[in-house]
């Protein structure tokens, strides 16, 4: 993600004044009034999002750090932090921001979706009535999972917890849309991961979003939301 401040810095642009800063957050006077979630854009041309509101001071979390320093100037360059949505992310491998990370070319997208969305209230969801299909006997009869339903799966390095979601989603029909982030992983456990999914013919209708283990806390951070946006995405057109 490359941005100029001189190119977006205006008359009429809001701005604030960095007064403490380390490797992922700083501190901003002057943009107390915004909300959180919403995108800075410093004059070194990193970027952040506000992650706390005080009355004297805004907290920015930094996603890019080329060098933010105590006084130079913050510009609220966006309300919010937004991630490229669509059909043509399917089979795909994409990093937090919805950019290729795969080799196979850009990706064409018309529509963009905020990463801090609201949630739905609670009064507007359906009942969880549709039982998801793992393949894998023991859990389908004993630990039923469904539709809609939230679930987390605990345990120590190397108890098959990738093995277990690997397949999962290889048992998935077409018709379900997968997303799967893939937060602090190394290199080679993503492409054997991707590989998998090909030799299974379920990369086709899924996304794999991927913050390494070398990138920023904010961005591992941010890369759940991501993913969340990409599939609420789907889940509006219909689809599981």
């Amino acid at each position: 993600m490359k941005y100029d401040f001189k190119e977006n810095i205006h008359t009429d642009s809001i701005i604030g004044e960095v007064f403490a800063a380390n490797e992922f957050l700083c501190e901003v006077i002057g943009l107390s009034h915004h909300k959180v979630g919403a995108m800075i854009l410093f004059e070194s041309n990193s970027i952040g999002f506000i992650q706390k509101i005080t009355e004297e001071y805004s907290t920015v979390v930094l996603i890019t750090n080329l060098g933010v320093m105590p006084g130079e100037t913050a510009l609220l360059y966006r309300d919010d932090i937004e991630i490229p949505v669509g059909d043509k992310f399917l089979g795909r491998v994409i990093d937090v921001f919805g950019n290729p990370i795969d080799q196979k070319g850009k990706i064409e997208s018309e529509y963009s979706s905020p990463i801090f969305r609201p949630s739905y209230p609670i009064i507007e969801r359906d009942s969880i009535v549709k039982q998801i299909e793992t393949g894998i006997i023991l859990v389908d009869s004993l630990f039923p999972l469904a539709y809609g339903q939230r679930e987390v799966i605990l345990g120590g390095m190397k108890t098959g917890k990738t093995t277990f979601l690997k397949e999962l989603i290889a048992n998935q029909s077409t018709d379900v849309i997968v997303i799967y982030v893939l937060i602090g992983k190394k290199a080679d456990e993503v492409d054997d991961i991707v590989s998998y999914f090909e030799e299974n013919k379920v990369l086709s209708h899924t996304v794999v979003v991927y913050a390494p283990a070398t990138s920023l806390p904010s961005i591992q951070y941010l890369s759940a939301y991501s993913g969340c946006s990409m599939g609420e995405y789907f889940w509006e057109k219909g689809k599981d």
